[in-house]
This record gives structure tokens, C-alpha cells and sequence, in this order.
């Protein structure tokens, strides 16, 4: 079979053709180039030599990926850099139309109106990148690198964004001692309860309103701080945080493993809740925790058979003291349950399956039947008939956010185990489920431009690296 692919591979080849060019530059139109996939960069310009830059750079394959499978990032060098997105990735076997015509790519890569609606058509054949030009007026310019600084751009980029992520974190990324530990979850504390400027008031309010700036959506991590660390060293995500531009909202249940042979273990959610402390500490008011299910001590938050919300409790006992747990308690108990923006609503798990009105949401804390709909619920399904449906999306975003309808954004509910974004879920229009805790993908949700849009990365073992700096 091996050998047939590659016969396929080569007839396919000559039947395209296309000019080898493994150094210099190259002007097409309507033509097409092959570009070897080994130590190269590539400069493209649609539009000729002057029309709009984007970079293409290879990238690391992946935790679990074949590591002679070299995935590719096609970026826009304007905003890769200092937004959270602006590119796409090319993996071995796969093929995009470059062009206007799609809304994602014309807004990330602000094409300007002399690219083409369908300008090129970029194919990761595994050996070799194959570009062609789809006979466009303005044609495409092509300058491929050797040299070792060009080649490493995004590779280089990445490793200081670790070194930042070990910055912010203060040294290896390892579970913090506990009297630090104790204090920035007390800092955050204090944090959060300025996030809605009555510090002496309880109770706090369940709803948090942000109006700027842009969210930056993160599904379930369950410890898999290796995933945030994806999140944080992708392009411009730090840069967006440290400049005000963005905001990190993370939907909850940042804790408990999910996989694994021990979901008793809680060491991982030490660590990942002492960076999210961190983060919340090096960006004050820009980092937003909403309140899952998991977040908590309780017998009955469980997974297979364990109860990891008893587990939870007695390692934080064990590791950081009663005066770390009752105050990661208390933690919890302010954590808002949902997040109004003007262009998405957000929630760990579900909208009511109840119509609610503004007394009730302006006094939801006193609800604790509405609220547990919140962090438990799920899409309804033949093994969920309790669950919500099409209807209660719509009367939910219609009671907290009024007729403009935003998208709504939960997590929780993972729809299978290879992936960590579903759009439109149950046929229901702007209706999306993101999952931070794949291991082999990690997703977020993002705003470019008033356009919502998703971004994925390979997962790969980062926090290995910042804890042996």
C-alpha cells in the first residue's frame, strides 16, 4: 500500500508539475512551485512583488504527531506577532484556497482588494509545499530563505514567549511552595472581587459584564497545563494581554484530571491553578475565571467512579494547609457563572431550560436550581432528556443579552476525544461548545475584526521545557 501512495504521490506530481525552487525568488501566474520541505522559509506576496506579505515557516509536529510529519504555519507577519491569530496551519496531506473569498481568511489577513477571491492554492504534499497561482491578474510572488535566523522566526518566537510564561511565573513551572502559593490565590481573590468594584458586598454578582477588550475564550483545561501553555506562546496572545487588547476568559474546571490512570492525582491542578493566579497577577482585570463543575470539593464531583472534588480537597490540605483550601473555597464561591460581552455570551456548561426574567438574573445567587443548570447541564440527548435545546439558547440570549442574539459559548461537554471546538452544535445556529482539555489540540475562540473566529495549535509537552530552564 506504501508503495502505491507513493507512485500516486509522483504521477500526481508530474501530472501538476511545477517549478522546483529551493532558493531565491520567483514571480507566478497561473503557474504553480514546488518548495522542498526541509530548513526553509517562505515570503509570499499576492499581488506581485509589492502586493500583500504573508510568511510560511515550519513548525513543530506536535506531542503525539510523527515528528518527520513537519506541519507548516502560513502567517500574516502584521498581526501573527500581537494578536491572538492571523494564520493557518498546513498539515502534511492538506490543501487551502488562499483568497477573499473566505470571510475567516479575508478579515485575519486583511486582504486588500487587488487579492483575488480565490488567489492561491497552497497543498502540503509531505516532501514538498505546492503553491500555485489560480490565474490571477495580479499573480503571486515567492522568496524562499536557507538562512537559519529567517527559517527559526517562529520557533524563536515561541521559546520567548516560554521565557516570558517562566517570567510571569517567577521561576520553573513547578507546584508552587505553599505560603506563595497561599498568597497569590489570595491575591487573585482580591482581584476578582475589584472586578466588580464592591469588594465589601455580598453577595458577588453571577453575571459579569465586560464591554472591552476582545475575549479571548478558553474550554475545560483539566490540568493540562501543557494546553494553556499552547495557548500562551501562539502568536500575539501575551502580546495582546500585556498591551490591554485582550481578555482571557477561561469557562471553568481549570482542574481534575480527566484522563490518565489516576484522576485522584491532583498535583497538575496545583500547578495550573498557581499559573492561573500568575496570569491574573501580571494582568489585573484581564484574566476572567467563570465557575465550572468541577471547581469545587464536593463528594459528588466525580469522574469514573473517583470523586476527584474529595481528592481535590485533601491534597490541598496535604500539600498547602486548611487556610489554603477554605480559601480556594472561597474562591470559588465569588467566581461568576456567566460572561456578557457585546458580541458573545459565555457559560461553563448550559443556558436554563426555564425562562428567567431581570429580577431573577439581577438576584441569581439566589437561585441555586437555576445556577447548578449552569455548570451541569447538557446539550439534550438521548442519554441527557433534561437537557437543553434550541429554544433555550435562544430565550437564554434573549433574557441576558436582549434581541442582538450574540453567539453563545460553553464548555463542558466534549462531543468526542479528538477534537476541541464544535461549532453550531445540535443544528443550532452561533451555538459552539469549546473544550480545552484535548490532548492533542488545543482551541480557543477569538474575536478579529468584530468576526468570531477559532484558532487550534498542535499540543506539545512545553511545560518539560520551562521546568528544566
Amino acid at each position: 500500500m506504501k508503495i502505491i501512495n507513493k507512485i500516486k504521490q509522483f504521477l500526481n506530481n508530474c501530472r501538476r508539475g511545477g517549478v522546483l525552487i529551493e532558493e531565491g525568488e520567483y514571480d507566478f501566474s497561473g503557474t504553480c512551485v514546488n518548495v522542498p520541505v526541509d530548513d526553509a522559509s517562505c515570503v509570499l506576496r499576492l499581488g506581485g512583488e509589492s502586493g500583500k506579505r504573508l510568511e510560511l515557516y515550519p513548525v513543530a509536529a506536535g506531542v503525539h504527531a510523527n515528528p518527520n510529519h513537519r506541519i507548516w504555519i502560513l502567517v500574516d507577519p502584521d498581526r501573527f506577532f500581537t494578536e491572538p491569530g492571523g494564520y493557518i496551519l498546513l498539515k502534511p496531506g492538506v490543501q487551502w484556497i488562499i483568497g477573499r473569498q473566505q470571510e475567516m481568511q479575508a478579515v485575519a489577513f486583511q486582504f486588500p482588494p487587488w487579492v483575488a477571491n480565490r488567489h492561491l492554492l497552497i497543498e502540503h504534499r509531505w516532501d514538498h509545499l505546492y503553491l500555485q497561482d489560480l490565474k490571477t491578474d495580479t499573480g503571486s510572488h515567492l522568496t524562499v530563505h536557507r538562512d537559519e535566523t529567517s527559517f527559526r522566526r517562529v520557533i524563536d518566537w515561541r521559546e520567548e514567549r516560554l521565557r516570558q510564561v517562566r517570567e510571569i511565573f517567577g521561576g520553573p513551572l513547578s507546584p508552587l511552595p505553599a505560603e506563595e502559593a497561599l498568597r497569590r490565590l489570595q491575591q487573585a481573590h482580591l482581584m476578582l472581587r475589584a472586578t466588580w468594584a464592591t469588594a465589601g458586598d455580598h453577595p458577588a454578582p453571577a453575571i459579569l459584564h465586560i464591554s472591552t477588550p476582545i475575549p479571548i475564550l478558553v474550554g475545560d483545561l483539566h490540568a493540562h497545563t501543557d494546553n494553556l501553555l499552547t495557548l500562551l506562546t501562539t502568536g500575539g496572545c501575551l502580546s495582546a494581554l500585556e498591551a490591554g487588547r485582550a481578555k482571557l476568559i477561561f469557562l471553568g474546571d481549570a482542574v481534575h484530571p480527566d484522563e490518565g490512570g489516576n484522576l485522584a492525582d491532583m498535583t497538575g491542578s496545583l500547578l495550573m491553578m498557581d499559573l492561573i493566579f500568575s496570569l491574573m497577577m501580571r494582568f489585573p482585570g484581564r484574566v476572567v475565571y467563570l465557575r465550572g463543575n468541577h471547581d469545587g470539593c464536593d463528594e459528588e464531583i466525580s469522574k469514573r467512579g473517583v470523586s476527584q472534588g474529595l481528592a481535590w480537597r485533601k491534597t490541598m490540605m496535604a500539600m498547602r494547609g486548611a487556610a489554603y483550601a477554605e480559601a480556594m473555597l472561597a474562591f470559588y464561591e465569588d467566581l461568576p457563572y456567566i460572561v456578557i460581552h457585546p458580541r458573545v455570551v459565555a457559560c461553563h456548561a448550559a443556558p436554563f431550560v426555564v425562562k428567567v426574567n431581570g429580577a431573577i438574573l439581577a438576584n441569581l445567587r439566589q437561585y441555586p436550581g437555576l445556577l447548578r443548570q449552569l455548570i451541569w447541564n447538557r446539550l439534550h440527548r438521548p442519554a441527557c432528556p433534561g437537557g437543553y435545546r434550541a429554544k433555550d439558547v435562544r430565550n437564554f440570549l434573549h433574557a441576558v443579552a436582549g434581541p442582538s442574539h450574540p453567539p453563545l459559548v460553553v464548555g463542558h461537554t466534549p462531543l468526542d476525544d479528538h477534537h476541541a471546538l464544535w461549532m453550531h452544535v445540535g443544528g443550532i445556529e452561533n451555538h459552539h461548545i469549546l473544550y480545552g482539555g484535548c490532548p492533542t489540540t488545543m482551541s480557543w475562540i477569538t474575536f478579529t475584526e468584530g468576526l468570531l473566529t477559532a484558532w487550534e495549535y498542535p499540543v506539545e509537552p512545553l511545560s518539560e521545557r520551562i521546568a528544566g530552564r
